[in-house]
């Protein structure tokens, strides 16, 4: 099974503030991601903590 790496609500909470700020269009799904740090883990990796 795959394991999904996600952002902390406070992570989330800036950046919604600064895409409101922001004056151009949003980025891709693809940017955010990166930008948060949100992945797809493949099987058997876990996470660091």
């Amino acid at each position: 099974m795959n394991t999904t790496t996600k952002p902390s609500k406070e992570q989330l909470r800036q950046f919604m503030r600064q895409r409101r700020q922001a004056a151009e269009p949003p980025p891709s799904m693809a940017e955010i991601r990166r930008q948060l740090g949100w992945y797809l883990l493949p099987p058997g990796v876990r996470q660091a903590r």
